[in-house]
């Protein structure tokens, strides 16, 4: 057996096409958002209203659905007569398979308990609510004012220990210059996931890092701040600036 149509239905009017007009209708073997047939009989087509019911087309393969589509709106042309007419379906949807989506929040605490900062925020959505229905998992969601994904240095370090049982305490290194009293540490910070998802169907990923705004670690005469890192296997748009070449500069110092 093959994939053919096999109902168009009136879901507005619960009525149901004649299964002889059917064959004439164009992709029969698959889903198709929009359906043609140019050789109907309009008089069988008298109970559908041009542009307002709501159609629906079932495509089966020996017994099994394989497709089923709503929402459409059709349309009724050409003259009367057997075979003078021509009905297009259009606007369908495919309905024949399900989406999930899950998402929340995980939030690790620190090691020491007075500390009221989380040593990670986690934000997590998983599913396949997208167009495509590919399955996704993303570790950095911020759809909905979710708050994204973060980890704090110090807490990053303090697990990796835990891992390991080491007990020596980690430092900033040291020019002998810095104020005493004022010595930074890995608590003040923290990196934020700007993209951090993974796409099962199509096995693609992004993962791009950057410090939190604001944050930066000074030590001697050296700063760190706006640090950042991305890779991915992905199409990224490049800015117009990225873009420019050192030659486009050159020219441009010509001109002027």
């Amino acid at each position: 057996m093959a994939t053919t149509i096999t109902e168009i239905k009136n879901l507005t009017k619960n009525t149901t096409i004649d299964a002889g007009q059917l064959e004439g209708f164009d992709s029969q073997e698959t889903f198709n958002g929009t359906i043609t047939n140019d050789k109907a009989t309009k008089k069988d087509w008298t109970s559908f209203a041009t542009n307002t019911d709501n159609i629906q087309v079932t495509w089966s393969d020996d017994g099994k659905v394989i497709a089923r589509a709503v929402g459409g709106r059709i349309k009724v042309e050409g003259k009367t007569g057997v075979g003078n007419g021509k009905i297009t379906i259009s606007d369908l949807m495919d309905v024949s398979g399900l989406s999930l989506g899950l998402n929340g929040q995980i939030h690790i605490a620190p090691k020491e308990t007075t500390d009221p900062n989380p040593t990670a925020i986690i934000s997590v959505r998983v599913g396949n609510i997208n167009e495509r229905r590919d399955w996704l998992i993303d570790l950095s969601d911020k759809k909905d004012g979710a708050p994204g994904t973060s980890v704090r240095l110090d807490s990053l370090v303090a697990w990796a220990q835990g891992k390991t049982g080491d007990t020596t305490d980690v430092a900033l290194p040291s020019t002998g210059e810095e104020d005493p009293g004022n010595q930074p540490t890995l608590k003040d910070f923290t990196v934020e996931f700007n993209q951090l998802h993974f796409n099962i169907t199509q096995k693609t990923f992004d993962i791009d890092v950057s410090s939190k705004e604001g944050n930066q670690i000074t030590f001697g005469n050296f700063t760190i701040q706006n640090v950042g890192f991305r890779l991915t296997n992905e199409t990224v748009e490049v800015s117009e600036k990225t873009k420019e070449l050192p030659e486009d500069k050159e020219k441009e110092k010509e001109a002027k």
